[in-house]
């Protein structure tokens, strides 16, 4: 009933190991089995190794030339007897006292916090959530702003946009700011008074707020426990959702050590009006990437069936498709920021991220309050990772040129039909055009995809551009 298998053995002879787990499971082994990659592998660069389906290679991980001597040394120290369990080698004879009272405190936190086990390979499974305690009431924090101290209610900032946009680089910037904790993706905030879940009308919670919100798969990203979450919810009795919220976010930053508390869903672009309405004197930074790299990361992405290719018209077209989703995503963000104004909202390309990081980093300060730190646009230091099978968010890559160019990736076809679909938008974005002339085909093509998009099911009850509602009636 249980066979265990190593993944080294596998690798090093993937035929033996595969035919022993085929007899274990009373099955006739199968070639395919050892070729399951032929016809799917796609490596480039950047691209993780699962995303690549390469074949089973040895040294796609090997801590002996990649983990540091002192990391080798803590591992060793804290789960060195189930290596000797399991017949892997140890290289520390005798770990220093240091590395001894390291490991013996991280053990004892472990054992103390952890409610449950720990994250598995899974991207949707519910991390175990940690319980320590409150030791004092959540409340609004101070900050030291430009000059003058004021009170500020978090959440403070909200990165929003285009998904495949680069926000996770965006978010990772601000995050390193000495005074600035950018959470996990929560896309909860504006979900539970939209649907009025635990949220009555007027906007004060109910007692179905707690039990919903801990049951959504995506807030154990806060790693707030269920005590926590019932102590912050009755500081403040018959509250309202909005303060609720501000004191979730005040303890995630209290244990971050920062003052300012913000949020980087980019999704939340379509939800701009309602958070304005929640906290009034938040603050929008809406990235916007030109739309043919866009296209170019949804169309290498392994999730994409979650967002554009969720849509009926991306079987048939997910070039023009991805081409309306962005442009819908950026006409929001655009439509609803420029009205809040430049107190509330502010523009950043990513191109000039990339450009210019420093100076990018000096506007964002300048539109925060707060003075700009090196530490933004040293992010990446620590925690880079050498390792080529790894992509660029996984690896913790420093700002860099080319890991989307549209223009040497994208095939002179595919950019036709993107251009022919949202090339006003282009325009109006100031991202120059490839294609001079476009083709009557390729035009008629893209009328047609529009109107079969903007059709689809999944908008009726969405929010969509005003330009795509005058051009309707």
């Amino acid at each position: 009933r249980y066979l265990e298998v190593r993944y080294d053995a596998l690798v090093a002879d993937p035929r033996a190991g595969l035919q022993e787990i085929a007899a274990f499971l009373d099955l006739p082994f199968a070639e395919q089995m050892v070729t399951y990659y032929e016809g799917k592998t796609d490596a480039k660069p950047g691209r993780s190794a699962k995303a690549s389906w390469i074949a089973p290679t040895t040294g796609l991980r090997d801590w002996r030339t990649q983990m540091p001597t002192r990391d080798v040394e803590l591992f060793e120290a804290i789960a060195g007897d189930v290596l000797t369990t399991l017949g892997y080698e140890r290289t520390t004879e005798r770990p220093s006292p240091a590395i001894v009272e390291i490991a013996d405190r991280c053990r004892d936190w472990w054992r103390r916090n952890m409610s449950g086990p720990g994250d598995g390979d899974d991207r949707d499974a519910p991390p175990a959530r940690p319980r320590p305690t409150i030791d004092q009431p959540p409340v609004v924090v101070t900050v030291p702003a430009a000059g003058a101290a004021g009170a500020v209610t978090n959440p403070f900032v909200f990165i929003v946009g285009c998904p495949r946009s680069g926000t996770t680089l965006l978010k990772r910037i601000v995050d390193a700011h000495p005074l600035i904790a950018i959470t996990p993706e929560t896309h909860w905030v504006p979900r539970f008074p939209r649907k009025k879940i635990g949220v009555t009308d007027d906007g004060f919670v109910t007692d179905e707020l707690v039990p919903s919100l801990l049951a959504y798969h995506k807030f154990g990203n806060l790693r707030i426990s269920p005590d926590e979450l019932e102590q912050i919810a009755g500081l403040d009795e018959a509250g309202t959702y909005a303060g609720f919220v501000s004191r979730v976010f005040d303890l995630y930053g209290r244990r971050q050590g920062k003052q300012m508390v913000g949020d980087k869903t980019p999704g939340y672009v379509q939800d701009m009006p309602l958070l304005h309405d929640l906290w009034p004197r938040a603050k929008f930074v809406h990235l916007v990437r030109d739309g043919r790299d866009v296209c170019l990361s949804m169309l290498d992405w392994d999730r994409a069936h979650r967002t554009a290719g969720r849509v009926q018209t991306w079987a048939d077209d997910p070039v023009s498709t991805t081409a309306f989703w962005w442009e819908r995503f950026v006409r929001l963000g655009i439509e609803t920021g420029r009205a809040l104004g430049p107190d509330l909202y502010l523009e950043v390309r990513y191109e000039a991220i990339v450009e210019n990081p420093r100076k990018q980093c000096e506007r964002l300060c300048a539109f925060l309050g707060v003075a700009y730190d090196e530490s933004m646009v040293q992010f990446h230091e620590g925690r880079a990772k050498d390792d080529p099978t790894l992509s660029a968010k996984k690896a913790w890559r420093p700002v860099t040129h080319g890991m989307r160019d549209w223009r040497a990736q994208m095939p002179p076809d595919t950019v036709e039909r993107f251009e022919a679909a949202v090339g006003s938008l282009l325009d109006e974005l100031g991202y120059p055009r490839a294609c001079d002339r476009l083709g009557a085909e390729a035009l008629e093509h893209a009328e047609a995809m529009r109107q079969r998009y903007t059709a689809d099911p999944r908008l009726r009850n969405r929010r969509v551009p005003a330009q795509w509602q005058a051009v309707s009636t």
